[in-house]
């Protein structure tokens, strides 16, 4: 785990109380959009969706087994917005990554241009 992942997790343990095993699936996703330059609203937001989805799981699971609570409703949902969210931060970023490669290749054209993946 590197320091970025790291920092990740501390900061979403301390100000949001989600803890390690939640927040740890999550870091390669979590890692693309720190290294995107997102703003420090999209950032919080992002955050703050981790911690909401986290309460909403542990709301959940408290429940009565059995039949589908509200609960997990509301956590389908919030998951669901949740999963939006980030494929939109990952469309930001193709089109970021594509940006910036044109701007760079018209400032030096003899630099070759990586693949886009």
């Amino acid at each position: 785990m590197n320091m970025r992942s790291t920092n990740i997790i501390e900061i979403l343990e301390t100000e949001f109380g989600v803890p390690r095993a939640f927040t740890e699936p999550l870091i390669p996703v979590l890692e693309r959009a720190a290294g995107s330059q997102a703003s420090a609203r999209e950032w919080a937001a992002l955050l703050g969706g981790v911690a909401e989805a986290y309460r909403a799981a542990q709301a959940a699971s408290t429940t009565h087994s059995g039949s589908q609570s509200p609960g997990a409703d509301k956590v389908a949902q919030l998951m669901e917005r949740f999963s939006s969210e980030l494929q939109k931060l990952d469309d930001s970023l193709k089109v970021l990554t594509v940006s910036l490669e044109r701007v760079c290749q018209t400032l030096d054209p003899s630099v070759p241009r990586p693949a886009i993946h």
